[in-house]
C-alpha cells in the first residue's frame, strides 16, 4: 500500500487560512442567529454550510424545525446568502486594496484550496 504524499506546506498554509475564514464567517453568522433567536435552526442547517456531512433534505429540516416545505426552502437560501456575504466580507479584511474583482479572486482561490484536499 502506498502512502499518500505529503501536502506541500504552502498548501497547508493556504488551507488552514481558508479554513480560518469559514470558521470566522461561520462564528458571526451563527452569534446573529443567535440574537434573532434562531440558534437551533442555524444549528440544524450549519452542516450544510461547512460541508462538515451532507445536511439535511429540506424536507427533513422543515420537519425538524416545525416549518413549512417552502418556508425551509426560504431559511436555507438566506442563510446560505448571509454566510456567502460574510465569507465575502471576512476576504475583503484580508485583501489588499479590497476591491470587488481581488475579493472575487480570493473567494475562488478559497474555494479552490477547500476542494483540493
Amino acid at each position: 500500500m502506498a502512502t499518500p504524499p505529503n501536502p506541500a506546506p504552502d498548501h497547508v498554509f493556504d488551507r488552514q487560512g481558508a479554513l480560518t475564514v469559514l470558521d470566522r464567517a461561520l462564528t458571526v453568522v451563527g452569534g446573529e442567529m443567535q440574537r434573532l433567536g434562531k440558534r437551533s435552526h442555524f444549528e440544524a442547517m450549519r452542516p450544510g454550510l461547512s460541508g462538515e456531512v451532507p445536511g439535511a433534505s429540506q424536507s427533513e429540516l422543515a420537519a425538524r424545525l416545525g416549518l413549512s416545505p417552502g418556508a425551509a426552502k426560504v431559511a436555507i437560501h438566506r442563510l446560505r446568502q448571509r454566510f456567502r456575504d460574510q465569507v465575502m466580507a471576512e476576504i475583503a479584511q484580508t485583501v489588499v486594496g479590497g476591491g470587488a474583482a481581488e475579493v472575487r479572486e480570493e473567494l475562488n482561490y478559497l474555494i479552490t484550496v477547500i476542494s483540493n484536499q
